[in-house]
């Protein structure tokens, strides 16, 4: 819904403190992607295929939908029901604006 939200804003506006900033997207925190949960095992392989994404682990988030700790058994569900695939990296993106564009804005992976 959010997404929906800012595309259709004229102006679209974040605010964060200095918590959030990071030197890198990857390695200190998990990104996450919002999947159907129809194919989400072949959705999670092709996310990790994509070329900008090279070294992710697609990692289903179980539990609660609040936090990337696993903390239950089944599959944490949001509010549109859906399930978050937390992509885990052990270095920095190298390009996070190539990974949004391989990304489809409409929830498909490319």
């Amino acid at each position: 819904r959010e997404k929906i939200v800012e595309a259709a804003a004229k102006t679209f506006v974040v605010i964060v403190d200095g918590s959030k900033m990071t030197p890198g997207l990857g390695p200190h925190f998990p990104i996450p992607v919002e999947v159907v949960p129809f194919c989400h095992v072949h959705t999670a392989a092709v996310i990790e295929a994509l070329p900008a994404l090279q070294g992710a682990k697609a990692v289903l988030r179980r539990g609660a939908i609040s936090n990337n700790k696993v903390d239950g058994d089944a599959p944490a569900v949001t509010d549109n029901g859906n399930y978050i695939l937390d992509l885990h990296f052990e270095a920095p993106l190298k390009d996070p604006a190539a990974a949004a564009e391989q990304l489809d804005p409409r929830g498909r992976a490319r």
